[in-house]
């Protein structure tokens, strides 16, 4: 159930575990509650429960018979509400054949493991979405996927596709790498190369998902999907995955297709319905879900008793009271010495020119929290590097730029005065590009979380590598295009994220398929033009 500490109750080992005393007065919500365990139970089990504002909500009853021959017992518990998860935590304990074989110290542990959404309030003015992925790291070094969709859920192992996403992954980092080679997008020969490969190895893992046949009938209607990272090494690719039919080894662009980005007109793109005959005859980019669906992602966050309070405090979130955020203000820059300055430069151009707020470039960290507090930004943009360091066998990761390791900025510290100035400044747009930030199959996807927990709303980044002059042009495009569409109306995050990642394409900016939003997809973001013009403080 969902209620207060009581006894008779096994109780979190961390705090406040549910915030349901935030319901408004009189608001009841149904939740889904799932719980898995692959050891011990073919599939996950599902019930339903209705939470009040009051008092403890309805009981949701699991009975489970735990299997011969597995010495542990480790459940994942998972609340949802309309397809999105809220929170999960962990059921641990020791598997004995008997009363009399427990030890005198042996008991079962709840741990509170992720903190999606802290507050309640609101829960049903927030969009339904088709299917919900959680992504870990198991203690035994496998990554899994739990998928969640109405009331049906399953658990699947990753290693049989453990080489396709590794593909993806190596691939990205050669494009990031290479970025004069595709400067042409998608006439460049090298870029349909490179999208007939990741359009390959995307299909086979639409083909891993869809093998459960209930959760496939989600999967090939569905425009939303929700991600959440539950161990900062968890990597899973979905805007890469591939849903129409896979292309042939001499594939070329579609046409229809190459028209749409040229003309920027995306009211009428390709479906599976144009592209289902085997051995396609030509590529996509309308196949991946990065470029057809709404796909929400939150990132790891560190969650424990010297934590979750704060997590709670600072976690951005839409709510009935604070829908918008408004790119408004004052913006400010930070790039990493390895960019080059002359693409540096250009960015802050490309800033001054697009956006409708005042850009100020930070050269180095020093001074950078004095600028969030002085100036309140609405938009924050970083190209940092990340920097390993490694003292008698401990590793720490740093974040550059101007050439300066900040100490503060060591991934694992707090990160709100870089981010937020005060509990009562504006919470933040980050575009967080650069060197490693968000990379894949590193353990540092913390850092975005960071910068979410530091009081950001949004944090855009990647689902890969983005390196030097790309970085720079992927930024810029991106302000250029989110200003534009975000100055027409307010529009919610993954909706206006999506068209925003078009116009990119469009652009010859091929990066941006890999572009990904980190919080909350129903935030509606809107852009005021500066009636004052706009200038660059010293």
């Amino acid at each position: 159930r969902v209620g207060p500490p009581e006894a008779g109750w096994l109780n979190p080992k961390s705090l406040t575990p549910f915030p349901y005393e935030s319901l408004p007065p009189g608001e009841s919500h149904r939740l889904r509650i799932i719980l898995s365990e692959s050891d011990h139970l073919e599939a996950p089990l599902v019930k339903t429960i209705t939470i009040r504002a009051s008092g403890p909500s309805d009981e949701a009853e699991f009975r489970i018979k735990p299997r011969a021959g597995y010495g542990s017992f480790r459940a994942r518990i998972v609340m949802a509400h309309r397809n999105r998860i809220l929170q999960t935590a962990l059921l641990i304990g020791r598997v004995v054949n008997g009363v009399s074989d427990a030890a005198p110290d042996d008991h079962i542990e709840l741990e509170i493991e992720a903190v999606v959404r802290a507050g309640l309030d609101d829960l049903d003015g927030r969009a339904r979405f088709d299917t919900a992925f959680a992504v870990n790291q198991a203690p035994d070094g496998e990554q899994r996927l739990f998928a969640l969709a109405d009331d049906h859920s399953v658990v699947r192992d990753l290693s049989g596709i453990k080489e396709n996403v590794d593909a993806i992954a190596a691939c990205l980092s050669s494009v990031a790498s290479d970025a004069g080679s595709y400067a042409d997008g998608l006439d460049s020969e090298e870029a349909v190369k490179i999208l007939r490969f990741l359009a390959d190895n995307g299909r086979k893992l639409y083909n891993f998902l869809i093998r459960d046949r209930v959760l496939a009938g989600k999967l090939k209607t569905g425009t939303h999907l929700q991600i959440v990272n539950l161990t900062p090494d968890a990597y899973f690719p979905a805007e890469f995955i591939y849903d129409f039919a896979t292309p042939a080894e001499n594939a070329t662009i579609c046409k229809a297709a190459k028209k749409a980005f040229e003309e920027l007109d995306f009211t009428d793109v390709c479906d599976p319905r144009h592209h289902e005959k085997p051995n396609q005859p030509v590529i996509c980019p309308f196949g991946f879900w990065g470029l057809r669906r709404v796909i929400e992602r939150h990132a790891h966050l560190p969650v424990g008793p010297d934590r979750i309070d704060g997590d709670f405090v600072l976690q951005a979130e839409q709510t009935e009271t604070r829908r918008s955020i408004e790119l408004v203000g004052n913006s400010l820059l930070g790039v990493s010495a390895k960019v080059e300055k002359e693409h540096a430069v250009a960015l802050l151009e490309k800033l001054q020119a697009s956006s409708h707020t005042r850009v100020t470039m930070v050269p180095t960290w020093e001074g950078w929290a004095r600028q969030v507090e002085n100036l309140r930004p609405s938009l924050i943009v970083t190209l940092p590097h990340v920097e390993p360091k490694s003292q008698y066998g401990v590793s720490d990761y740093f974040l550059e730029i101007g050439g300066q390791l900040q100490k503060a900025l060591t991934v694992g510290e707090p990160l709100a005065h870089y981010v937020r100035a005060g509990e009562d400044g504006p919470m933040p747009l980050v575009l967080l590009l650069g060197c490693n930030t968000t990379a894949p199959t590193r353990p540092i996807d913390s850092i975005v979380g960071l910068f979410r927990s530091g009081g950001a709303s949004i944090v855009v980044g990647t689902v890969g590598n983005v390196l030097g002059s790309h970085a720079a042009k992927v930024a810029g495009e991106l302000v250029d295009a989110l200003f534009s569409k975000a100055t027409e109306k307010a529009r919610p995050l993954g909706e206006l994220l999506l068209d925003v990642k078009r116009i990119c394409v469009g652009k010859k900016v091929l990066m941006a398929l890999g572009v990904c939003a980190f919080g909350d997809a129903d935030w509606q973001v809107h852009a005021t033009p500066d009636p004052g013009g706009r200038h660059v403080p010293n």
